[in-house]
């Protein structure tokens, strides 16, 4: 199977969830569709005035493709809403290598 279908195939998947599906493959039911799995935790990818912004990268389970997948959530307790302004897209992963900064000299 090529590329393209196998990330199309993951694409509809993504694209068939209802907003029902999203709240609850995004707040921790992930078995909602048995066809992704976490691979990162989600991360907080920043803040406006009233929702606060998160990321996540899943696995498409039989095809073996990554996807992104980026949600806003009411930053109130006021604000009972469930993911609004989902988005996805297929990433690739990158090994990637960091420095760090610390206040004790290296042995």
């Amino acid at each position: 199977m090529s590329e393209t279908t196998q990330s199309s195939l993951a694409l509809a998947a993504l694209e068939s969830l209802s907003d029902y599906d999203w709240s609850e493959f995004l707040y921790g039911d992930h078995d909602v569709s048995e066809e992704f799995e976490a691979v990162t935790e989600p991360k907080h990818d920043g803040k406006s005035r009233w929702s606060d912004h998160y990321a996540q990268v899943f696995r498409h389970k039989t095809e073996g493709t990554y996807w992104r997948i980026s949600w806003s959530r009411g930053a109130t307790e006021y604000q009972d809403q469930g993911p609004e302004y989902v988005q996805f897209c297929q990433v690739y992963p990158q090994e990637v290598t960091v420095i760090e900064y610390v206040t004790k000299k290296p042995s």
